[in-house]
This record gives C-alpha cells, sequence and structure tokens, in this order.
C-alpha cells in the first residue's frame, strides 16, 4: 500500500520546506541543511512509491498530502492565513480529488 508512504512524503516536505522558508527569512545553516536533508528522504520515498504504484496516482495523492500537511502547519505552527473562503474550498477540493483517484481502480505500474 502507498499511502502511508505518501503521507510520509507529505509531512516530510512540509517539513523541509519550513526549514527552508526559515533559512530564507534568517539565514540559518542548520536549516537549510536540514531542509536538503528532508527533501532527500522525500525523494527516497518518492522513488519507492514508483516500484509499486503508477506516476498518476503516486503524484496526485502526494499533491494531497502536501497541500492538507502545508496548509495545516502554516496555519497551526506558522499563524498564516488565507483571505477567502474561496482559497479553503481550494483546499477541499483538493482533499476530494484525491479520494477520487485512491478510490476508483487500479494503481499498478505497467510494465
Amino acid at each position: 500500500m502507498v499511502l502511508p508512504q505518501i503521507i510520509a512524503m507529505g509531512a516530510a516536505e512540509t517539513y523541509a520546506n519550513m526549514n527552508l522558508k526559515e533559512y530564507a527569512l534568517n539565514g540559518k545553516k542548520s536549516c537549510l541543511i536540514l531542509g536538503i536533508l528532508a527533501w532527500a528522504f522525500v525523494i527516497y520515498l518518492l522513488i519507492k512509491s514508483f516500484r509499486t504504484h503508477n506516476l498518476m496516482h503516486v503524484s496526485i495523492l502526494w499533491e494531497f498530502a502536501i497541500t492538507i500537511f502545508t496548509a495545516g502547519s502554516a496555519y497551526f505552527i506558522l499563524g498564516e492565513r488565507f483571505t477567502s473562503w474561496v482559497q479553503w474550498m481550494g483546499v477541499v477540493l483538493v482533499f476530494l480529488g484525491a479520494y477520487f483517484v485512491h478510490r476508483g481502480g487500479e494503481h499498478r505500474v505497467l510494465s
């Protein structure tokens, strides 16, 4: 099952991006290193996911995980806010899209 890997990818990418943002704002080298290491982990999980599932399935679910983790982290940890309910509707639509892709059929790699 690829879903646990996708969730780990979303969490790792969010962690990476938060560290890279901190580096961009404050120049902390430790944040740059942590961001790069987290991205290396994302790439490892991405390759592992492609061994068992196709590109469309993995990529769409990954986008879902990134959206959910990043929106949640930005909102609750960084205090960032959207300015319109329409933006939150976009997050809901990403969730629905990922649900339909994941539940819609087989997702095997074609050889």
